[in-house]
């Protein structure tokens, strides 16, 4: 159970740095976001 917690921890982790990095590539996406 702790593990598939931890897995689960690690992909929403991975996926939340793609989507800041694809708001910063984007200037227009950054800035409407803030």
């Amino acid at each position: 159970m702790y593990y598939l917690l931890t897995v689960l921890f690690i992909m929403v982790a991975l996926l939340l740095i793609v989507v800041v990095l694809m708001q910063r590539g984007r200037g227009d996406v950054g800035s409407a976001f803030g």
